[in-house]
């Protein structure tokens, strides 16, 4: 298996926690994935031990469709319900993104100002990536962070590490070998990616599931869209990013005085 932290990044007792252990100080993690971006931010980066952002943005009728079928099928006494049901439930979740970025993730309404708050996020903090194009999204991450592809031994060749490194990513993203279940192989992560958000998206715009999910996500909906122009403008940065500030020396520091996306510090 593959080494990890053993520290839990989804709860405010579990960040807590991390920040107590030294986490990011202690580089025993290469990087976090956490549901509560202000807390995470807060508690366990500082000035001197400073993060980086990037943010992989699902288009929010999709997501809602596709928490709709994980709820039916993990849960039996969910099975009859149909998508009109659940876009009426409490079950159905409303604006998600938002409250994630611009840290509202309790209860409680939300506002134009924390739109607001979600879209400066993204603009002047967050490398942006899209379910959608899942190919170009993970090569923007693997430059901005600057990772490079493990070797296992001196003899393995560059071509052989890639190649394994797709298959990898396949099995993450798609299933084994990025098998559809019958025999065939996927052509690449994004179309398997857009394949399935095909299916979930057997919704139209004149449907009332469709018309009630986008109200409860209406700030989501506005959000995608500013998240897809972003990722457009974004088309070249982080490769020339991740080679101007990549430390030659892992000892050393990101430059303090960068900001925003240059250095993916949350609070300026």
């Amino acid at each position: 298996g593959h080494p990890y932290v053993n520290v839990d990044l989804l709860s405010p007792p579990g960040i807590t926690r991390a920040a107590s252990l030294n986490l990011v100080p202690s580089r025993l993690a290469e990087y976090v994935s956490t549901p509560l971006l202000h807390t995470v931010s807060d508690s366990i980066f500082t000035s001197s031990d400073q993060g980086r952002l990037f943010v992989i943005v699902r288009h929010p009728i999709e997501r809602a469709v596709a928490s709709y079928h994980h709820l039916v099928k993990s849960d039996p006494f969910h099975e009859g319900m149909t998508l009109e049901d659940y876009a009426r439930s409490p079950y159905a979740e409303g604006d998600w993104m938002t409250r994630f970025l611009s840290g509202h993730e309790g209860g409680g309404e939300v506002t134009e100002a924390h739109a607001s708050m979600a879209k400066e996020v993204l603009r002047r903090k967050a490398a942006v990536g899209l379910y959608e194009e899942m190919d170009d999204s993970l090569r923007r991450m693997r430059a901005y962070f600057g990772w490079d592809i493990p070797m296992a031994d001196g003899s393995q060749s560059k071509a052989f590490a890639e190649q394994q490194y797709a298959s990898c990513q396949r099995q993450v993203m798609t299933g084994p070998a990025g098998s559809h279940g019958d025999g065939s192989q996927s052509v690449s992560d994004s179309d398997a990616l857009k394949a399935r958000s095909h299916d979930n998206m057997a919704l139209r715009e004149g449907d009332a599931a469709y018309a009630l999910l986008s109200e409860r996500n209406r700030y989501d909906l506005e959000l995608y869209r500013y998240a897809r122009t972003l990722f457009a403008r974004q088309a070249d940065l982080p490769i020339s990013l991740a080679e101007e500030i990549k430390p030659k020396d892992e000892t050393k520091q990101w430059p303090p005085s960068r900001n925003c996306v240059e250095n993916g510090r949350f609070s300026a």
